[in-house]
């Protein structure tokens, strides 16, 4: 699998860890290291490509984003 580069004026703005490549690092709640920034689908999880697994995580990261917004 070759890896992909992360689009370089993005990155400067937002320097998130990352790991293999491209895909950022992000904790259960899907939440990367940028506090109030979240991830899901090939981009956090790049090694199991699954829709049905984009759509439970881009779910999960809705979720985690909206109560992070009411506290």
């Amino acid at each position: 699998m070759a890896l992909l580069k992360p689009f370089k004026p993005l990155d400067d703005k937002f320097p998130l860890e990352r790991q293999l490549g491209i895909a950022l690092k992000v904790d259960e709640r899907r939440e990367t290291s940028m506090p109030g920034i979240y991830a899901a689908g090939d981009l956090a999880n790049p090694l199991m490509p699954s829709v049905t697994t984009a759509s439970s995580h881009g779910a999960m990261a809705g979720i985690f984003a909206q109560q992070s917004m009411l506290v």
